[in-house]
C-alpha cells in the first residue's frame, strides 16, 4: 500500500456524512505509513473503533488485555506499536515504538526506556497568495461544551464589524459522542447568536481548508484537556489563519505564531474581543508569515524525520 502522508490525501476525510475527528485523522495517517512497511500490531488508548481501506483499529480497555489490531496482516506481526493519545494510562509491555502527540509525552516515555517519536499529523500548506476577508473569523469544531463555541460567539457578538463563521457538526453521531446535554447546548449557542454569527454547519475537509485560507483568524477557546494539540490549530497555521488559542492547548508552536489568550478556565468573551480589537493588519500579516514558516518546519519533520523513525524501528 502506498503511504498517503497528508491527511487531506485520505478520501474519507472529505466526507460530511461520516464525520472524522482529529484523533481519527491522526490514526489514519499513522496507519497508512505503517501499512506500507510492516505487518503491524497496533494498540490504541482511544474509545472509538473505525476502519478505512482495509485498516482496522479497535480500542482496548486498560482493565483487560489489549486488543490486537490487524493492519492488512496475514501473518503474526513483527512490530508492536502504540499510539498513546494524550499520554494517559499505562503502556502495554513489549512495545517496539511509542507514538505520542505531545513533547511532554516524548520526554516521559524516553525516560521510561521506550523508543518514542513525536507525531504531528501531516498537513499540506496553502493559501499563501489568497485574498483574505478582513472581517472573517472562524470557529471549527464539533458544537459541544468542551469546544466552548459559546465563548467565540459571545466575543464576536461584541464586534459587529466582524463575522464569525461557525463550522462543525451539530447532530447525528457527533451529538451522541458529545453527551446527553449537547442538543440543549447547541440550541443555547444559536439563541445567543447575533446577525454577524454565520452558522455554516459541517463542511467537507477540503472546504474547511479553503475557509481557513480566506479568513484572518480562528478562535480556539477549547476548555477540555482532551483538546491538547488540537489538529485545527496546526491546520490553521498551515493555511495562514492566525490562531487565537487558550493558553496551554498546544506545543505545536509558540507566541510568535499564535495569539495566546488567558488560561482556559479564566477565558471570557471580553478577553477574546479585546484581543481581536488589539490586532492590527500589520501584526496579523507578520504573524501569518511566521505561521507559514513554522508550518513548513513541521511539514519537513513529518515527511522526513518522523516517518523515518516510525518506519525504521
Amino acid at each position: 500500500m502506498k503511504a498517503a502522508l497528508l491527511m487531506n490525501d485520505l478520501p474519507i476525510i472529505d466526507s460530511v456524512e461520516q464525520p472524522i475527528g482529529g484523533m481519527e485523522r491522526e490514526l489514519m495517517s499513522i496507519g497508512v505509513i505503517l501499512a506500507e512497511r510492516y505487518d503491524t500490531t497496533l494498540y490504541l488508548n482511544t474509545t472509538r473503533p473505525w476502519a478505512y481501506n482495509g485498516l482496522e483499529f479497535r480500542p482496548f480497555n486498560e482493565k483487560i488485555m489489549p486488543v490486537d489490531i490487524a493492519v492488512n496482516c496475514d501473518v503474526p506481526s513483527k512490530k508492536r506499536i502504540v499510539y498513546w493519545f494524550h499520554d494517559r494510562g499505562t503502556i502495554p509491555v513489549d512495545i517496539d515504538l511509542v507514538i505520542t502527540d505531545t513533547k511532554r509525552g516524548v520526554e516521559k516515555y524516553k525516560q521510561d526506556g521506550y523508543h518514542t517519536v513525536l507525531f504531528y499529523p501531516p498537513t499540506s500548506i496553502g493559501g499563501e497568495n489568497v485574498l483574505r476577508d478582513p472581517q472573517k473569523i472562524l470557529f471549527v469544531g464539533a458544537i459541544n461544551v468542551g469546544k466552548r463555541v459559546d465563548l467565540a460567539i459571545e466575543a464576536v457578538n461584541l464586534l459587529p464589524e466582524y463575522e464569525l463563521h461557525v463550522i462543525g457538526m451539530e447532530r447525528g453521531k457527533e451529538a451522541e459522542w458529545c453527551g446527553r446535554y449537547v442538543k440543549d447546548y447547541q440550541r443555547y449557542c444559536k439563541a445567543i447568536s447575533k446577525n454577524n454569527i454565520i452558522w455554516r454547519g459541517p463542511l467537507p475537509y477540503s472546504k474547511v481548508i479553503k475557509e481557513m485560507q480566506t479568513a484572518q483568524m480562528i478562535i480556539i477557546p477549547y476548555c477540555s484537556d482532551e483538546e491538547y494539540n488540537t489538529d485545527v490549530a496546526l491546520e490553521a497555521i498551515s493555511n495562514g489563519c492566525v490562531p487565537l488559542i487558550a493558553e496551554g492547548l498546544t506545543d505545536y508552536f509558540g507566541e510568535n505564531e499564535a495569539v495566546f489568550l488567558t488560561n482556559q478556565r479564566q477565558l471570557n468573551p471580553e478577553i477574546i474581543a479585546d484581543t481581536i480589537n488589539s490586532l492590527s493588519e500589520y501584526e496579523l500579516k507578520a504573524r501569518r508569515e511566521r505561521c507559514y514558516l513554522k508550518a513548513k518546519e513541521i511539514y519537513n519533520y513529518c515527511t522526513t524525520e518522523m516517518k523515518d523513525i516510525i518506519c525504521e524501528i
